[in-house]
């Protein structure tokens, strides 16, 4: 909140003026190293905005859905605290504040990632019910994957012909390790495609 004297150094000529400062943004949304890019001509305003801008808090940018330093701007707009001044200015712009701060979001990098398997659970399905000589058999399983990386259903896509096989290829499935789909650096549920192969 800004003290009435601030504005009232300013004069009338800097009412509804906005000041904007860009500020560096560690990884932990911590601001610093503010510099003032746009002025209003007025020192006290300008420090005053300036104050505001390290008060405020900040998202960190993100790459791979890391968070990582970057840059962000900060908007100040100085309403008169005088009332009838404050509904001359509001009928041309925003709702009177004093003052009225906007805050840029540091730049998002949008993070995507389909489901990937990060740990195969292989096991010898060979079985009785496998004839001795059957070539390469692939066997293609839908499987769910939710946001916490867990399996809740799973079928076959692409039989191989074989119950034992398939069977076997839904053991493999469902013990297989997932990593969810990320979208914008959040896991979503989605239908990952698994391939068992099996050979004699």
């Amino acid at each position: 909140m800004y003290s009435p004297g601030v504005l009232a150094s300013a004069g009338s000529a800097h009412a509804g003026i906005t000041v904007r400062v860009g500020v560096h943004v560690d990884d932990l949304g911590k601001p610093s190293h503010p510099i003032v890019l746009r002025s209003s001509g007025n020192a006290v305003i300008d420090a005053e905005a300036v104050k505001s801008s390290m008060q405020t808090p900040y998202a960190p940018k993100r790459v791979n859905c890391d968070a990582v330093p970057g840059e962000a701007t900060f908007d100040a707009t100085f309403v008169p605290d005088d009332p009838v001044a404050a509904q001359r200015l509001a009928a041309a712009t925003a709702p009177a504040q004093a003052p009225s701060p906007t805050v840029s979001p540091v730049a998002v990098q949008p993070c995507y990632r389909e489901i990937s398997t990060v740990a195969l659970d292989q096991e010898p399905y060979l079985s009785a019910g496998v004839p001795r000589n059957f070539g390469p058999v692939d066997v293609h399983v839908d499987v769910r994957i939710e946001a916490d990386g867990s399996v809740s259903f799973a079928s076959i896509a692409a039989s191989s012909g074989n119950m034992f096989l398939d069977q076997a290829a839904l053991h493999a499935a469902r013990k297989t390790t997932y990593a969810p789909k990320i979208i914008n650096c959040m896991a979503v549920p989605a239908t990952y495609h698994f391939v068992e192969r099996f050979a004699p």
